[in-house]
């Protein structure tokens, strides 16, 4: 029988411990149990290290094979909306755009991908005519002069859809080819006449082609293939550029697609002499493998050409993954994969929720698009919320420390699961990146192929934890010299090891608690009115649409009506908003001395708030701001008014009611604001 006990420890050393630990107490005397009770705890301990020095993962950085030369950082597309009279009427503000603008700083990108449509200038009238000081164009030169302040270039859509915007604003076209191509040729140019040589704005160093123009938005004329369409739109372009001078002045972007490798090939093939970087996208890849494939698709596309690739998008279509932590580990490793594929840059979709101009003002739809507003930012819509999404402090973290222009990407080697990105800056300095996307904790080692020249300091952040505290501090790891990284991450932990010390700024909020924060809680709860029209029923306050609205049965001059959101339950309300009703075509709008806003936790005891106009733009919403209380019943009494000099009837009309808030809590975790630049007052 102890033959065939230790027969079986020998066969599997590392259940040796337990086995003579049992035998020492069950058939020894105390002398000798004492004796083997040692020798199983350094057996457990032996085995232990073993066991641990086998699970250690190894990396590797190649510092002197370099396979991205000219590395652009880390950026996104964040269009430059907040000065738009769409922005202004849903609540943006001076400070709030101070606020956002510092959050643009403190993310640390480089480059903005912005929409940009010929209506900015042209208006209703008919092309030729454009107006270079137009309320939106001077809305975009204030966003421009914001961006080159704190150092951020642009690259400018010269038009979103196509070929729509080509034919500017018809979804059929007209009899008139080839004029409507000349003249969005001739917009293109005069635009960069305008926005970079007569205004200044040298920060507009690139040009994307349309988004997606493989995807047809619009008619083309003759009945001409989508892609020899945009072949002829491209090279008159270029040629219109040419024959202007201005050229020089910005890269060609292309095909922006998300039909890669198709469009590509017919890119390189065909418009070589006109695009200076290409670009593609795809979407909802939620692995490094994925991802690096995609990447290597679109390299391989390209190579013949020698020309630098981008990708111009990424995300996840879940919102649910997108606003918690652990999206920001597949920021991680999308990045990663993108860099480790040789990408010259990346661009997120999007920094920050916005609200849309027209024609998509009003739109919802299934993509996070809800009256107007893309939630698919890091951070939400700041007059909702002032908090950050958990994935904001993961993409701060690789832009401010992965990001800076001019890098040299090396080559590396990693794991599936534990993917490693290296970046050479000048001076010898470096900065490596570890993701662990895997299950469980892994421990790691990093060899370098020469040491560093400087102490390494190590980031982390955790997809888990309380709000805001998801960065770490910087912590020395490695002293100069030193020729290997080791260290231990929990699953979903990005790590960035830098040879220059940073200060991650800008991170938090002063609200917290982002996903609950930015939340419109009187979405789709039920509503009680004084009274309403059969046509327009008090459900549409909560529909989270502007343009369905609620209106009263009308009644004698003067005299109020009011309607009341049940929330459920009682949160801690910070903040509502109202919309103004629409008659269909045209916003009736209250004065603020017309609209008051009450609170309640049960329905019997009410609390007035202050309440206050947005912005003076027509139809703009009203905001009623107050320090957190508790409420479950939300109010809004507002004066009826007649809709137009000949109406006898009194009537009261509102488009939408919101409330935001939170679950009620004891505490919430809360840093200061990041610290706000000079921002672009509106001309």
């Amino acid at each position: 029988m102890k033959r065939s006990i230790f027969a079986l420890v020998r066969c599997n050393p590392t259940t040796m411990a337990p086995w003579v630990l049992g035998y020492a107490l069950l058939t020894q005397p105390t002398r000798m149990r004492n004796t083997l009770c040692s020798m199983a705890l350094g057996i457990a301990v032996f085995f232990s290290l073993i066991s641990s020095v086998q699970a250690r993962d190894t990396l590797s950085v190649d510092r002197d094979m370099v396979i991205q030369e000219n590395f652009l950082g880390i950026n996104a597309v964040h269009h430059g909306f907040s000065y738009l009279p769409e922005s202004r009427e849903m609540g943006m503000t001076d400070s709030l755009r101070a606020l956002e603008l510092a959050r643009v700083k403190a993310a640390g990108i480089r480059i903005a991908r912005t929409m940009y449509r010929p209506d900015w200038a042209m208006g209703d009238g008919p092309w030729l005519r454009p107006d270079w000081n137009s309320v939106k164009m001077k809305a975009l030169y204030a966003w421009l002069a914001d961006m080159q302040r704190i150092g951020v270039d642009v690259a400018l859509n010269m038009g979103w859809w196509f070929p729509r915007d080509v034919i500017w604003n018809r979804d059929q076209h007209l009899a008139t080819y080839p004029a409507d191509r000349d003249s969005y040729c001739q917009w293109v140019s005069e635009s960069i006449h305008q926005i970079v040589q007569v205004r200044g704005f040298t920060n507009v160093k690139y040009i994307f082609m349309f988004t997606e123009p493989s995807d047809g938005y619009g008619d083309t004329p003759h009945a001409k293939k989508v892609w020899d369409y945009y072949k002829d739109v491209l090279l008159a372009a270029n040629r219109r550029l040419v024959d202007d001078g201005r050229r020089h002045l910005v890269k060609i972007i292309g095909p922006n697609t998300s039909q890669a490798p198709l469009w590509l090939d017919e890119t390189t093939r065909e418009l070589n002499d006109v695009v200076d970087i290409y670009a593609s996208h795809t979407y909802n890849l939620t692995t490094y493998q994925a991802w690096y494939e995609v990447a290597l698709q679109v390299k391989s596309a390209v190579a013949k050409t020698g020309k630098p690739f981008w990708i111009d998008e990424y995300g996840v279509q879940d919102i649910g993954l997108r606003q918690s932590g652990r999206y920001g580990t597949l920021l991680a490793e999308a990045n990663a994969a993108f860099i480790n594929a040789g990408a010259q840059t990346s661009m997120i979709w999007l920094l920050s929720d916005q609200y849309y101009p027209a024609p998509i003002k009003y739109i919802t739809n299934g993509d996070s698009f809800l009256d107007g507003k893309h939630s698919w930012g890091l951070f939400p819509w700041l007059a909702e919320s002032s908090a950050t999404r958990p994935a904001w402090d993961a993409f701060v973290l690789m832009s401010r420390l992965l990001g800076e222009s001019g890098g040299k990407v090396a080559l590396t080697k990693g794991l599936v699961e534990m993917p490693v990105v290296a970046i050479e800056r000048d001076g010898g300095g470096l900065r490596v990146m570890v993701v662990n996307g895997g299950q469980g904790r892994r421990e790691f080692a990093v060899s370098l192929s020469r040491p560093v020249v400087a102490p390494l300091h190590r980031y982390v952040y955790s997809p888990e934890g309380a709000p805001r505290i998801r960065i770490g501090k910087a912590e020395l790891l490695e002293e100069a010299g030193a020729q290997s990284i080791q260290d231990t991450l929990d699953s979903g932990e990005v790590a960035i090891y830098s040879t220059d010390k940073v200060e991650i700024d800008g991170l938090g909020s002063d609200q917290g608690g982002a996903g609950e924060e930015s939340k419109n809680l009187a979405f789709r709860k039920p509503v009680e009115a004084s009274s309403v029209d059969p046509d327009w029923p008090a459900a549409d306050l909560t529909d989270g649409r502007r343009l369905t609205s609620w209106r009263s049965s009308g009644g004698k001059r003067g005299h109020g009506e009011h309607v009341t959101v049940d929330l459920g339950q009682v949160y801690t309300i910070r903040l509502v908003e109202i919309a103004p009703g629409y008659d269909g075509a045209t916003s009736i709008v209250n004065s603020i001395g017309d609209v008051s806003v009450t609170l309640s936790e049960n329905g019997k005891r009410w609390h007035r708030v202050s309440i206050k106009a947005s912005t003076e733009e027509v139809g703009a919403v009203m905001i009623a701001s107050f320090p957190p209380r508790n409420a479950r019943f939300v109010r809004v009494t507002v004066k009826a008014n007649r809709q137009s000099a000949s109406d006898q009837i009194y009537r009261a009309l509102l488009g939408e009611v919101k409330v935001f808030g939170r679950e009620l809590v004891t505490s919430r975790f809360s840093s200061s604001p990041p610290s706000t630049p000079p921002v672009t007052r509106w001309p």
